[in-house]
Formats: structure tokens, C-alpha cells, sequence
């Protein structure tokens, strides 16, 4: 069992989301906790179709800074022209501008169930399309392009080489 292949399916979801279409990947995956199957670390650079780029820097060996570590997973951040978008640790949304004005996002969260109940949204999203006959927000298709970026960065981490994304 590869631990990446929990995980990564997720973020490299919000990935293709974000930015679209990842065209390689550069991956490096490691394993510190030595009781465990899989890998506990990923540091992991996107090229998206559009010309940005993407970062993904996890650890799930080191403890979080959070109060909660399991309610957003770590820290996300968008950086633009204009500023960048920051998701805390905690679930705050916040707007940092290039000359460093921090502006608050309000955003409805709650910190209740698993993650701020996302599987439960999930799987009642899956269940009311799937009785009132309506499309999945994700096809089959997507799941397929998001695995086959899942292998392309274990194909680079064993070869420390970029690799298209499928």
C-alpha cells in the first residue's frame, strides 16, 4: 500500500480543479516513519497547461501546528498577479496583497464530523444525483486523468525525472 495514492487523489483533485490540466509532474516521495507501508512525505511540482505551477509539500510524520490537524490537512495557498489566497491550518481564508495588506475572506465553515464534515458532503452529493438521475460533479473520466497523475508521480519519483501527466 502506497500512501500516496490516499492522499494525493484528493489534492491532485483540487489541483486540476484550481488550475486545470497538470501536463507533468516532478515528484519526490519518501518514507520517514519506518513502522508504515507506505510513504509519509511528498514534495511534488505540477505544470499545469496554462503555464502555472503548482507545489505540494506534505508530511504526515511531523505533527501539525494546528488545534485541529485533521480539519483542513495543512495550509493551502493560490498565488496570483493580484495577491495570493491563503486556507490556514484552522480553515481562516485570508487575501494577502503584493504589497502585504491582509484582507479576511468570510466563508461559511464549520469544524463538525471529519474534515469539516467533506466526506459527509461528498457522499450525499453522490447519493442525491444518483437517485434524482443527475451527473456526478466528478466523471468517471476525471478520476481516471487524477490516477493517472497518481502514477506519474510515482513513475518520477523512482526515476527523479519529470514526467508527463497522462
Amino acid at each position: 500500500m502506497k500512501g500516496i495514492v490516499d492522499d494525493a487523489m484528493h489534492i491532485l483533485d483540487v489541483f486540476r480543479f484550481l488550475g486545470g490540466e497538470v501536463t507533468r509532474v516532478m515528484a519526490r516521495l519518501d518514507r520517514l516513519n519506518p513502522v508504515i507501508a507506505g510513504e509519509d512525505k511528498a514534495l511534488v511540482l505540477c505544470d499545469f497547461a496554462n503555464g502555472a505551477s503548482g507545489l505540494w509539500d506534505a508530511d504526515r510524520y511531523h505533527p501539525a501546528e494546528a488545534e485541529d490537524p485533521r480539519y483542513t490537512f495543512g495550509a493551502f495557498r493560490i498565488e496570483g498577479s493580484e495577491g495570493a489566497l491563503v486556507l490556514s491550518e484552522d480553515g481562516d481564508l485570508r487575501l494577502v496583497t503584493p504589497r502585504g495588506q491582509v484582507e479576511t475572506v468570510p466563508y461559511h465553515h464549520e469544524k463538525k464530523g471529519f474534515a469539516g464534515d467533506c466526506v459527509y458532503h461528498t457522499l450525499a452529493h453522490f447519493t442525491r444525483a444518483l437517485a434524482d438521475g443527475q451527473p456526478h460533479e466528478l466523471t468517471g473520466a476525471d478520476y481516471l486523468r487524477t490516477l493517472a497523475l497518481v502514477e506519474a508521480v510515482y513513475a518520477s519519483n523512482e526515476t527523479q525525472s519529470w514526467r508527463d501527466a497522462g
